[in-house]
């Protein structure tokens, strides 16, 4: 994971774009990275209806709560539950987000809405989502890239493992860094 971090920390994109035809088995360019309105448009068309309107209906709901979780913002806390392990609450300001949205097997689309409408709701100005391609093609699952676009991301990337992860955190030629990134994600991706 350090070998590959630090390789797109001093790489940039070109690093990035290796490891991702590497691992998720697909030759994307510094261009294909950012998704495109039209590809967004081409993903409502491979869902069905009945599928929008429920994330339509979840993304209420999780924008119901976060707004009265933001009512709560000063009600900062610390709790230690057992001798070295203490859990809590903090609010810090940050101005910009990357909501990591995994891959993987099966795709991962509420996890798409419980990142990024809390961020969208909590203020940030800029709120970024990214996920891995579909195995050996150059498109994130609809599914999901349709759950990204109802959540209000801000702007969404076509990559993921750990050199999504050093590409949001660094900087690269096409990637602006975020603040925080936020979201779940393997032992590699965890561990960047």
């Amino acid at each position: 994971v350090q070998v590959i971090v630090d390789d797109v920390k001093a790489r940039k994109d070109e690093a990035l774009l290796e490891y991702t035809e590497k691992f998720d088995g697909v030759k994307l360019t510094s261009d294909e990275l950012l998704v495109t309105k039209e590809e967004i448009e081409e993903a409502y068309k491979q869902v069905d209806e009945e599928f929008i309107q429920n994330l339509k209906v979840a993304a209420k709901n999780i924008e119901n709560f976060a707004i009265a979780q933001k009512e709560s913002f000063d009600n900062n806390f610390e709790k230690e539950i057992y001798p070295g392990v203490i859990l809590g609450q903090k609010h810090i300001p940050v101005t910009s987000c990357l909501a990591y949205v995994p891959g993987g097997g099966y795709p991962l689309f509420s996890t798409a809405l419980m990142l990024i409408i809390p961020a969208k709701v909590a203020g940030v100005k800029r709120v970024v989502a990214c996920s891995p391609t579909m195995k050996s093609t150059p498109k994130i699952n609809p599914k999901t890239l349709v759950a990204m676009d109802i959540a209000g991301a801000d702007e969404i990337y076509a990559t993921g493992g750990v050199q999504a992860i050093a590409a949001f955190t660094y900087g690269t030629e096409s990637i602006k860094p975020v603040d925080i990134i936020v979201g779940p994600g393997n032992k590699y991706v965890t561990e960047a």
